[in-house]
């Protein structure tokens, strides 16, 4: 079983950007686990569940809120199966957290996934001329995806430190991850790393200098590159983004793409 949760663990990343069925097959398989193992899942989950407890409890309110809506606006029970998925996620880290599975399969499974998702991306990106590359799904969202698997990837690089070789791959699909999110052109992406990066800072610090000053340059390159390509339009859309912030904050038009963003965090906040 633990093989097997392993393997479910490297192919969940692994076939989420490149496959249309990859999630939905690996969350059934994972909760289908969860059941077989349902005492062991449980006891897991119990043990750690100081550690889980808000995240758990954060994807039930979730649930109960959106439930309650169904019930007083009488919405479609359609509404309810985004959050009851994310809540149901809970088996795949209870069946993970029972049998213990090895960690370097998540590392490879999101390396994996960031290098295979990239020649799709510079296919529509250079070869079909679309301006906006996504793939299976919108680019937006695979542009933060694939800066998620970017990050867990990099993560993994920290981790199997004492691998040289090892590590060199897991740094090059973080790198690859990165390179997919910039030729989408999202930019929530990149304003996630510098975040990221604050954070594991303090990590990085631990894995071999020489190391370490290889990944940063590459990735600096890979930035750079993309961002002084004029045919890539990273630098217009960023440029772009903050010319709609700026009219935003003068009380200009709040109809574009930063500001219907800008104005929804300002309801958020009444």
């Amino acid at each position: 079983m633990r093989v097997w949760v392993g393997s479910l663990a490297f192919l969940f990343p692994f076939l989420s950007l490149v496959t249309s069925f990859g999630v939905t097959l690996t969350s059934f398989l994972f909760m289908a686990s969860a059941l077989i193992l349902f005492k062991p899942s449980r006891d897991a989950l119990v043990l750690h569940w100081p550690q889980v407890r808000w995240v758990v409890l954060a994807f039930l309110a979730h649930v109960l809120f959106i439930l309650a809506c169904m019930v007083l606006r009488g919405e479609k029970s359609s509404v309810l199966d985004k959050p009851l998925r994310m809540f149901l996620a809970v088996s795949a880290l209870a069946v993970v957290l029972a049998v213990r599975a090895p960690r370097r399969a998540l590392w490879w499974g999101a390396s994996a996934g960031a290098l295979a998702v990239l020649p799709f991306v510079a296919w529509e990106r250079f070869a079909l001329h679309m301006e906006r590359p996504g793939v299976l799904i919108n680019p937006i969202t695979l542009g933060d995806l694939a800066m998620v698997l970017a990050l867990l990837a990099l993560a993994g690089a920290i981790d199997m430190r004492k691998r040289p070789r090892e590590a060199l791959l897991a740094g090059i699909g973080a790198l690859a991850g990165l390179a997919a999110s910039v030729l989408t052109g999202t930019r929530g992406g990149l304003a996630a790393l510098l975040l990221a990066v604050l954070v594991l800072g303090r990590y990085l610090v631990r894995v071999d200098g020489r190391r370490v000053r290889a990944l940063l340059a590459a990735g600096v390159t890979v930035l750079a590159a993309a961002w002084f390509t004029p045919a890539l339009g990273v630098q217009a859309h960023f440029l772009q983004g903050v010319q709609e912030a700026r009219a935003w904050y003068e009380g200009g038009t709040e109809f574009s793409s930063v500001g219907i963003r800008l104005e929804l965090w300002k309801g958020a906040r009444c």
